[in-house]
């Protein structure tokens, strides 16, 4: 009878015939508290969702509950965006100052042209 419970916890055959029946018995049990929890949590989510829509709020996008796993938050988009912005506004100071001693050497006739 635990062989059933625990390959519908995931433990496989291999795993089974090696434990011992305490070790069986404590993980049929603790997996089963595992499904309990998920299940609470997922009803809990559910009920949330539910409240949302019949107030008319939104619901937040799945990056937002779980950042954790997803790890592309819209905080990390944001320091992304200030990050390529930083970077692009030394670009433009360098192409400036290159620029602008370019024009220097030209008015002095350091620099020659070839046509």
């Amino acid at each position: 009878m635990l062989l059933p419970a625990a390959i519908r916890y995931g433990l496989s055959v291999f795993d089974f015939w090696k434990m011992t029946y305490g070790e069986i018995v404590m993980y049929i049990e603790e997996m089963g508290k595992k499904v309990l929890i998920d299940n609470y949590s997922l009803a809990n989510l559910i009920s949330a969702f539910v409240s949302n829509g019949l107030n008319g709020k939104k619901n937040p996008p799945i990056e937002e509950l779980y950042p954790q796993v997803f790890g592309n938050t819209v905080e990390d988009e944001d320091n992304e965006m200030a990050r390529a912005n930083f970077i692009k506004d030394q670009w433009v100071t360098f192409a400036a100052h290159h620029n602008k001693l370019r024009k220097q050497k030209e008015g002095d006739g350091l620099l020659t042209s070839k046509s």
